[in-house]
């Protein structure tokens, strides 16, 4: 008996034994690892799969002021023109803004931005929205205005006592600025940017968890 004999009588004993097998070999089996694999590929797709990429950016600051009143003071406000782009061909839902809780904050117009970033909202592939970042403060008018009093009389003379007030008066918390974006892939898993804004540089970094673990956030 040769070798090819000895193969061919395996192979055909192979195959009568798979014949004979319990049903749970020859009909579940099957049918157990194509739900496996099912379950591994909607494992992935959530986790690593479906990522969708945001890319945030704020750019420079522009400065208005406000007189509020001479007894009141002015109203100043430095406008970031803020864009928020998906470079990925996957939807991102449930975007949310957030900034690190510290003793100043650096968004004070939360109430625009909660119409921007609605519940059940999302940015679709290759998607762009626009949004504005606020941050006032209000000073007294004599920290801006030239007043003169004569005899009981306010006059204001021409010219502001600071020459460059967006500079002069910027609040510190603009010097370094901390955002987070908080998003979900269409499985519900959450991904997050970290952004950071030191010295006019920028960086939007993309994390599968929680940036500034230890650190409270708020809207």
């Amino acid at each position: 008996m040769n070798i090819e004999e000895l193969n061919f009588r395996d192979t055909g004993k192979w195959i009568s034994d798979t014949l004979q097998a319990p049903i749970f070999f020859r009909i579940f089996l099957p049918i157990l690892l194509l739900v496996l694999g099912w379950i591994l590929k909607s494992y992935y797709d959530k986790y690593f799969g479906i990522k969708p990429k945001l890319y945030l950016k704020l750019g420079n600051s522009l400065y208005g002021q406000k007189l509020l009143g001479l007894d009141v003071g002015h109203e100043l406000t430095w406008r970031y023109e803020a864009e928020l782009k998906n470079n990925s061909k996957y939807d991102a839902y449930n975007i949310n803004l957030f900034e690190l809780k510290t003793d100043d904050d650096i968004i004070s117009n939360v109430s625009e931005l909660g119409r921007v970033f609605k519940d059940n909202n999302h940015l679709s592939s290759n998607g762009i929205v626009n949004f504005e970042i606020k941050k006032k403060i209000e000073v007294d008018a004599d920290v801006l205005i030239k007043i003169r009093v004569e005899n009981g009389t306010k006059y204001i003379t021409p010219g502001l006592k600071i020459s460059e007030p967006h500079k002069v008066l910027k609040p510190k918390v603009l010097d370094n600025i901390n955002l987070i974006v908080k998003y979900e892939n269409e499985k519900g898993r959450r991904f997050y940017v970290k952004f950071t804004k030191k010295n006019g540089k920028e960086k939007s970094i993309i994390k599968n968890i929680r940036p500034f673990l230890f650190q409270k956030i708020l809207k």
